[in-house]
């Protein structure tokens, strides 16, 4: 690993861009516009030191990453709600979504946990009868569906 005086600081003006080859750009104002982004960024002589950069103060929080995981979690969930109970949909279509989104369409797999039926009875597929009967496999793989 190099220090940012290693890798080329002028301390009177910022980066030494020193390429070992030529920079080939499709769009040569992204190009230019990237070189020009790098010609201002300041730096500081001195140790580099990892900051946490979520912090103020720079020191790593474990309550401040807690809230980012969250806040990212949020983010990323789409909202299951407005998509299944969408009023363009039959309820029917709704209501089985909602099912399949908490695993609780009544399969064998299902069934056999829940001691609706007998676990001595046989859990294959009655379409297929190669695979257990699972949600996955009645939706995704069983060559009936």
């Amino acid at each position: 690993m190099h220090s940012v005086i290693e890798m080329g600081l002028d301390t009177q003006v910022g980066w030494v861009l020193k390429l070992n080859g030529p920079v080939i750009f499709d769009d040569h104002v992204l190009g230019c516009s990237l070189l020009q982004e790098l010609s201002v960024i300041r730096t500081s002589i001195g140790e580099d030191v990892v900051v946490w950069s979520p912090s103020i103060s720079g020191n790593f929080n474990v309550a401040e990453a807690m809230r980012l995981l969250v806040i990212a979690d949020n983010a990323n969930s789409p909202d299951w709600k407005n998509l299944i109970w969408n009023n363009r949909f039959p309820s029917k279509i709704s209501i089985f979504h909602w099912l399949d989104c908490n695993r609780s369409i009544p399969v064998k797999d299902t069934l056999i946990r829940r001691h609706i039926i007998s676990a001595h009875s046989s859990s294959f597929c009655v379409w297929c009868n190669s695979e257990p009967e699972t949600v996955d496999h009645l939706l995704i793989h069983c060559s009936w569906s």
